[in-house]
């Protein structure tokens, strides 16, 4: 297949992320840090597109999560609003929303591809969404083969016909129907890439925007 058209975005890194590793970078100041100590530890090339107001309105959904706690100093002049990380939960920003619940969007095609990495080998669609499911987030195979049609035109998986059904067995005198299964092609990117609208993939690892053009499926009729 051709190759797709490729954008590269600034850093590949989001108003949260950016904010979320200038929190980690403050969190050992001795008396807490503030919402200006958070923009100041933002990289230069991207502060100006990142507000107090933003950066603040973050740490509230951070507090109603339990992952941060609000300091107050008092100093000769005026307190001090101050804020002290109580839960670092590692490098990725915390997906949180205003009122501190955790944002479960992209959580299936997160599990799908890490699936794909843990295991390493073609799977059947059945077999992908059986192994990807939880209680929380359990995955169908329509969603998976939605998500591996688009990772597919990304270039990200291969899809070949070289299985059959897990469990199936072919009746007497009858060969075994093949199936597509999904093999992953980029084992080095720990995280899921994401499919965005209007339909393209983004790769968070590299910051790459593959284009992807829209999947036209034939329509069947059956006869009346």
């Amino acid at each position: 297949m051709s190759r797709l058209p490729t954008y590269h975005l600034p850093q590949g890194k989001g108003p949260r992320q950016l904010i979320w590793e200038a929190i980690r970078l403050a969190q050992h100041y001795d008396v807490g840090f503030s919402v200006p100590d958070v923009r100041a530890n933002i990289p230069m090339e991207s502060r100006d597109g990142i507000a107090l107001a933003t950066i603040r309105a973050y740490l509230r959904a951070l507090e109603k999560a339990g992952i941060v706690t609000p300091l107050l100093l008092k100093t000769a002049k005026k307190p001090l609003a101050l804020w002290r990380l109580e839960k670092d939960e590692g490098i990725d920003a915390p997906r949180v929303k205003k009122d501190g619940s955790r944002i479960t969007m992209g959580a299936r095609q997160e599990q799908i591809w890490r699936t794909l990495r843990i295991l390493n080998r073609p799977l059947t669609l059945a077999e992908l969404a059986a192994h990807a499911s939880t209680d929380a987030a359990p995955v169908s195979q329509n969603t998976a083969q939605k998500y591996l049609t688009a990772l597919e035109a990304a270039g990200f998986v291969a899809e070949e016909a070289s299985g059959r059904q897990a469990g199936e067995r072919p009746a007497k005198g009858k060969r075994a129907r093949l199936v597509p299964t999904y093999r992953l092609l980029r084992f080095g990117l720990p995280k899921p890439p994401i499919v965005c609208r209007p339909l393209a993939v983004f790769d968070p690892n590299e910051g790459g925007l593959y284009l992807i053009e829209p999947v036209h499926e034939e329509v069947t009729q059956h006869d009346k």
